[in-house]
C-alpha cells in the first residue's frame, strides 16, 4: 500500500507538482499591545495563524486580519488585564507589528491556530472535538 494514499487529494491543482501532500496556506498575523501603564516598557506581542488561506485577495486578507484583531486578539487582551486592576482594553493601543502575510509553509509553533466558524474568528483550542462533548 502506498503510505501517502490518505495524503493524496482528487484535485491535482491542490498539490505540490512533484508530490501528492496538500499545498497549505497561512495567513499570518502579528499583533502587539503595548499600555505603558501595563506593560511597563515590552509590549505584549502575539502571532495568530489562519490555514486554508489560499485564496485570500488584499480586500480579504484586510478584512480577516481585521477579523483576528477583533476577537481572538481582544480577547487575549481583555484576559491578560483580568489580573491588572482597574486596567481596561484600549482598542488604540493594537498594532500589527508587520503587515499580513500568506504563505505556504506552515509556520513555527509560536503561532496560534485560529478558525473560522460561522464568519467569527475563534481559536483552534476553543473547537470542540468530534465525539466529544462541549463544557
Amino acid at each position: 500500500m502506498d503510505a501517502l494514499a490518505p495524503l493524496k487529494l482528487r484535485n491535482p491543482a491542490l498539490t505540490y507538482p512533484h508530490t501528492s501532500m496538500p499545498r497549505h496556506h497561512f495567513l499570518l498575523v502579528r499583533a502587539s499591545y503595548h499600555d505603558p501603564d501595563v506593560t511597563g516598557m515590552e509590549p505584549w506581542k502575539r502571532q495568530w495563524k489562519l490555514e486554508h488561506a489560499s485564496r485570500l485577495n488584499e480586500k480579504k486578507k484586510k478584512e480577516y486580519t481585521e477579523g483576528i484583531l477583533n476577537s481572538v486578539a481582544v480577547d487575549w487582551i481583555k484576559n491578560a488585564l483580568k489580573s491588572k486592576e482597574g486596567k481596561e482594553y484600549k482598542p488604540d493601543l493594537m498594532k500589527l507589528e508587520v503587515p499580513p502575510q500568506v504563505v505556504t509553509s506552515d509556520p513555527d509553533e509560536d503561532f496560534i491556530p485560529v478558525v473560522k466558524v460561522d464568519g467569527n474568528f475563534e481559536l483552534e483550542s476553543a473547537q470542540v472535538k468530534p465525539g466529544k462533548k462541549a463544557k
